[in-house]
C-alpha cells in the first residue's frame, strides 16, 4: 500500500491521488509518441542544477513534475504558482512521489514576491520562461530574493523541443503559446549583473545555470 504522508491534511485523498497519477502517466505517454521523454528532460536539469544551497525556490510549479523529482533531492522547496488548480494538481503528485511534506506551495506572482531581499540559496524553474511577459521584471526579481553568492538556474526548450511541443499542441487542435524570451536575453541579463553564466543543452532542453559573485 502507498503510503501519501501528509496528504490528508492537504485535503487530498488516496482516491484522488491515485487516479491523478493515472492521468499525469497517461499524458507523459502521450508526450513520448511525439518523442519527448519527460522523466529524462527532468533528470538532465536536475543533473546540471544540483548541487542547490538552501532554502531553493522554484518558480511556476505547473503540474509539480519538476518539483517532485526536486523534493527527493534536497532537504526542502518552495514552490510558486499563480494557478491554482494547476498547483493542486502539483500536490496531488507530489503526495504520490511521497514529497508532499518537503514542499511548501505559494500562490504567488514571480514579478512580485513576498519574501525579503538576499532570502533564497537557490532559484530553479523548468519549461516556463518561454510563457512570461515581461520576461525582465521576473529576473529581477528572482536576483532581488536570490542570495548575491547564490544560484538561478533556468532551464526551457531548445529548438527541437519547441518543434515537438508545436506537433503535440496541434495533434489537439491548439497551439503552443511562446513568448519572446531567448536563451541569448537570459545570459544578457545575468551577464549584465555581473554573474558568471554558463549554457548546457541535452534531452531536448538549454539549461542556463547562473551564479552570483559575493
Amino acid at each position: 500500500m502507498d503510503d501519501f504522508s501528509g496528504s490528508a491534511l492537504a485535503g487530498l485523498s488516496e482516491q484522488e491521488i491515485l487516479q491523478n497519477h493515472e492521468r499525469l502517466v497517461q499524458r507523459d505517454g502521450f508526450f513520448l509518441q511525439f518523442g519527448y521523454d519527460m522523466g529524462a528532460s527532468i533528470e538532465f536539469v536536475l543533473e546540471q542544477a544540483l548541487p542547490l544551497a538552501g532554502p531553493v525556490l522554484e518558480f511556476a510549479t505547473g503540474k509539480g513534475r519538476f518539483v517532485s523529482r526536486l523534493a527527493a533531492r534536497v532537504p526542502r522547496v518552495t514552490s510558486v504558482e499563480l494557478d491554482s488548480a494547476e498547483q493542486r494538481i502539483a500536490m496531488l503528485n507530489a503526495a504520490h512521489a511521497g514529497v508532499l511534506q518537503k514542499i511548501e506551495f505559494v500562490a504567488a506572482d514571480a514579478a512580485r514576491l513576498s519574501w525579503p531581499d538576499r532570502h533564497f540559496g537557490s532559484v530553479v524553474s523548468m519549461n516556463t520562461m518561454h510563457h512570461i511577459t515581461p520576461v525582465a521584471a521576473v529576473l529581477e526579481e528572482l536576483v532581488r530574493v536570490t542570495r548575491p553568492d547564490g544560484k538561478i538556474v533556468i532551464s526551457d526548450f531548445d529548438e527541437e523541443g519547441f518543434a515537438i511541443m508545436d506537433r503535440i499542441h496541434a495533434s489537439e487542435g491548439g497551439a503552443h503559446s511562446r513568448s519572446s524570451c531567448t536563451t541569448e536575453q537570459l545570459v544578457s541579463f545575468f551577464e549584465g549583473i555581473g554573474w558568471k553564466v554558463r549554457c548546457v543543452s541535452g534531452a531536448l532542453q538549454t539549461v542556463v545555470i547562473a551564479t552570483g559573485v559575493a
